[in-house]
């Protein structure tokens, strides 16, 4: 069995110009009820020479509470609320902001 560590450095080699690409594996390992990644981990991927510094900033970001990144990793794991779009058209509200508050 690999770790997951061993997963993210071959994710950073398979990544290593695309960001999007890296984006989808901080996804895998970053969720709302925590990460996959120990703290040992995250100390060796940030000090690793196989990361770019781009991965190493992003994923240090995905990690902190607060930060952008890490909002943007946790809402792609979230479900998105399914819209009746027919529905919505038939009433005239089609296009418009329908979010629930």
């Amino acid at each position: 069995m690999h770790t997951w560590y061993e997963y993210m450095i071959q994710a950073s080699k398979n990544s290593e110009r695309d960001g999007d690409l890296w984006f989808r594996y901080l996804y895998k390992v970053i969720q709302d009820n925590g990460t996959k990644l120990t703290s040992d981990d995250v100390t060796r991927l940030l000090n690793s020479t196989v990361l770019t510094p781009f991965q190493k900033i992003t994923l240090q970001d995905a990690l902190t509470d607060g930060t952008h990144t890490r909002e943007h990793v946790l809402q792609a794991n979230r479900k998105a609320q399914p819209k009746n779009i027919l529905q919505l058209f038939k009433e005239g509200r089609y296009g418009q902001d329908t979010t629930v508050r």
